[in-house]
């Protein structure tokens, strides 16, 4: 009789082990949760009425790519420094919405790699406004929000990947 618990315990210890890898493969096999939408500081354009739909659009299509991995900092402080520094340079704004709608691709520089976007036209002119908001939220002086009505027009020209890399701002010398 002693061998029939023997066997049961050999069974369960088996078909529990089973479980445990299915599981571990099932959770593996999920995409990682999305990173909050980062909080505006104090005197950022929070009054811009889109800001909640530059949250969620940041949580759905940026978040997967440009988390920072930080507690309390869902959005890196150097992409968020860039993107001031591209608002303040003169055509910044313009190549940030370009950017946003159509993507970018370049060669790499040499100590470089690659640098690649991809086009998000299919978010609202809300929604890209949005997130750049949410990108700005840090800058000081606060500059001015964008609104959809910055959005719309550039819709009506459409940009290769590659024209919009060429339009980047360069840092003045």
């Amino acid at each position: 009789m002693r061998h029939v618990y023997t066997n049961r315990v050999v069974v369960l210890m088996t078909v529990l082990l089973l479980a445990a890898a299915a599981l571990a493969a099932w959770l593996r096999s999920r995409p990682p949760a999305p990173s909050p939408a980062p909080a505006p500081r104090a005197g950022a354009p929070t009054d811009d009425r889109h800001l909640e739909a530059g949250r969620q659009a940041w949580v759905r299509a940026c978040a997967g790519c440009h988390a920072s991995g930080e507690p309390g900092r869902p959005v890196p402080s150097r992409l968020s420094r860039q993107t001031e520094q591209l608002a303040a340079a003169e055509g910044g704004r313009a190549y940030l919405v370009d950017l946003m709608l159509y993507g970018a691709s370049a060669p790499a520089e040499p100590g470089a790699r690659r640098f690649r976007h991809p086009p998000f036209d299919t978010l609202t002119d809300a929604e890209i406004a949005g997130v750049l908001n949410l990108l700005l939220a840090a800058a000081e002086p606060a500059p001015p929000p964008f609104a959809p009505a910055d959005i719309t027009p550039a819709r009506a020209t459409p940009r290769t990947r590659e024209d919009v890399a060429a339009s980047r701002p360069r840092p003045a010398d």
